[in-house]
């Protein structure tokens, strides 16, 4: 593979191997590693930057990450990939988080069900996980061992949270709690029920 390019970007440097974006270093590796343009890098070499520095960097990255905050593995993924990180040096970062239990979808999943059970519906809560990169089989298992609340109380919980009184309600103010309540994922028919509204006037 022939160093094609190294591009300064911020306090990296950015190394093309064949024209293509390949991984990112600081100067100083570069420099003590002696890596110029236009000579080659076999895969000898190649694997041991991997293995050498990438990959510990990308764990270090990844543990950086969940401190802060808890991530699904496509999210983690995905910060990665936006580091530059080469793809077999995320695939070991993240076998790494994943021996450690760092990361845990169905654990992830479990969780977010049971803080967001009381305010959001069943097809919301799906919707959210699977935007977050989690597989519907993993989602289904979460909601299995959730205990769910009913989602008729739960729209009379958020009724009585905004002070809604649906007989001194004006039309406008309906208008806005259904809407507010469609968005957090409850059906409308389930919403008419417990908001007393007579469908002929929406």
């Amino acid at each position: 593979m022939i160093i094609t390019k190294i591009e300064k970007t911020g306090k990296k440097c950015r190394l093309y191997l064949n024209d293509a974006p390949a991984f990112c270093l600081y100067p100083s590796e570069v420099r003590k590693l002696s890596l110029k343009e236009g000579e080659d890098l076999d895969q000898e070499h190649y694997a041991e930057i991997c293995t050498q520095i990438l990959e510990k960097r990308a764990e270090k990255r990844c543990l950086l990450i969940l401190r802060k905050a808890d991530q699904t593995q496509r999210q983690l993924r995905d910060k990665l990939t936006a580091d530059e990180y080469p793809e077999q040096v995320i695939e070991k970062a993240m076998e790494y988080v994943r021996s450690y239990g760092y990361v845990d979808d169905l654990k992830y999943a479990c969780r977010y069900i049971e803080n967001m059970q009381e305010t959001r519906s069943v097809l919301r809560m799906k919707t959210d996980l699977l935007k977050k990169g989690i597989t519907a089989g993993i989602i289904e298992d979460a909601l299995e061992k959730a205990e769910h609340t009913n989602e008729k109380d739960q729209i009379r919980r958020l009724l009585e949270k905004r002070h809604y009184d649906p007989s001194g309600a004006t039309p406008k103010e309906r208008q806005k709690m259904i809407r507010f309540l469609l968005g957090r994922g409850y059906r409308y028919d389930q919403i008419s029920k417990e908001i007393d509204i007579d469908e002929q006037q929406v």
